[in-house]
Parts: structure tokens; C-alpha cells; sequence
């Protein structure tokens, strides 16, 4: 809990100057701006509440610090940049929230005035909607793969009731959204499948045990604290 209550101040104030940014286009802007935002808004009212456990899974898979931001995650962007410059390797950083302003403003062009925004109208739309919306919208449209458009599409190709899976299976579909899935199925694709899964499994064992950890902690310290006004209480 001291943990995320010390990220959410971190991020808070890196996420700063973009909020302002934000802020200042929503008022000022241009008119195409302010019509995506408002087609994202729009986009937002028509979600879809059947997929609760893959919305778990969503932030599983693609952003665990979904609960701490605001739209955007400037550690992620910060670690994405570091690793390119020193590594040479690219990395994904984009929120749930940037993800669903992509898919729905049809825009992927590969630039940074693109990229940056994307992540101000994220942030707008983070302020306008509750996150599990968003992360529904997103879900409602998102490219799982051939003939798997979307929730929808998702339960008719795989004969699946959304309803009805666990969050491991869960899990197990949203592998998909890193590497979607082909029309023609190939040795290479369920490779890469299995090895993302087994990641996100990981993912998610990890932070079990991590919410283990700060329960025992609160529970040390809450008995800690009961015991003092017990002993306070016979003393007076």
C-alpha cells in the first residue's frame, strides 16, 4: 500500500506536464482534436460488461500500474526510452487508455507528434470515464486476431461464453493482443503464444504474491496497533 501510495505520487508528477498540456488543448486546441476526444467519449457509452475477468486480465497483460495513472504511465514511457537507447530494444508503453484512443481514432503512424497525442487525449478521456468503461470500450474493439474483432467476434470464433471463463483463461486470450492471431496457424505463432502466456501467468502469480505480502503487513500492523490500546485501556 506504501508502495503505490509513493508510485501514484511519482507518476502524478511526471504525468504533470502532459495533464496541463491536456488541459490547455481541450480549451484551446484545434477542432480535430476536441472531435476525438469526443468520438473516444462517444465510443466509450457502448461497452461492453460481459468480460469482467478479461478486463482483469487486460491490466494483467498490458498495464499493471493501470489503478496509478491517469491516462498515461511516464515510468513505462521512461523505461521504454531507456531500453531502446541503451539496448537497442523496443518496447511497448502504452496504457489501456492509449491503446483504446488508438483503435478508435484509426491513427498508428509511426511519430512522436502521434504518439504524444495520443497520450493527451488519453489523459481527457481518463478524466471524462471510470477505467473499467474504458477498458471495456478498448475490449469491444480490440484486434485479437483473423475474425476475432472485438469481444464479440471473440466469443463466436472461439465458442466461448465470456461470462463463464476464469481469470486464467482469461489470461490465456488476452496472449493475443501482443501477437494476434493469423489466418493461416503456424508452429512460430503458437510458440510465441505459449511463451506470453507463461509470462503473464508469472505476471499474475507475482503480484498475488505481493498483495499477500502487504495483507500480513497490515494485519502486523493493525494487531500491533490493537494491542497498544488494549494495554493503554488496563492501564487507565
Amino acid at each position: 500500500m506504501a508502495k503505490n501510495t509513493i508510485l501514484r505520487t511519482i507518476i502524478a508528477l511526471l504525468s504533470a506536464p502532459h495533464i496541463a498540456a491536456s488541459r490547455l488543448l481541450c480549451k484551446f486546441g484545434p477542432e480535430a482534436f476536441k472531435t476525438d476526444i469526443e468520438k473516444c467519449s462517444e465510443e466509450v457509452m457502448h461497452f461492453s460488461v460481459r468480460a469482467q475477468h478479461l478486463r482483469c486480465a487486460l491490466v494483467i497483460a498490458e498495464d499493471h500500474r493501470n489503478e496509478l495513472h491517469s491516462g498515461i504511465d511516464p515510468i513505462a514511457i521512461i523505461s521504454a526510452l531507456l531500453g531502446r537507447l541503451l539496448k537497442g530494444k523496443s518496447r511497448g508503453a502504452s496504457t489501456i487508455e492509449q491503446q483504446f484512443v488508438r483503435v478508435v481514432t484509426n491513427r498508428y503512424e509511426r511519430s512522436a507528434r502521434r504518439k504524444i497525442r495520443e497520450q493527451l487525449i488519453a489523459i481527457e478521456i481518463c478524466k471524462r470515464h471510470d477505467k473499467s468503461q474504458i477498458a471495456d470500450a478498448y475490449l469491444s474493439r480490440a484486434f485479437f486476431g483473423s475474425g476475432q474483432e472485438g469481444v464479440e467476434q471473440l466469443e463466436k470464433s472461439c465458442a466461448i461464453n465470456l461470462e463463464k471463463i476464469d481469470l486464467v483463461q482469461s489470461i490465456a486470450l488476452t496472449a493475443q493482443l501482443k501477437y494476434p492471431k493469423p489466418l493461416v496457424l503456424n508452429k512460430d505463432w503458437h510458440e510465441r503464444i505459449k511463451n506470453r502466456r507463461i509470462h503473464l501467468r508469472r505476471v499474475r502469480q507475482s503480484n498475488l504474491e505481493q498483495m499477500n505480502k502487504e495483507k500480513s503487513s497490515l494485519l502486523i500492523v493493525t494487531s500491533h496497533n490493537v494491542g497498544e490500546q488494549v494495554e493503554l485501556q488496563n492501564r487507565v
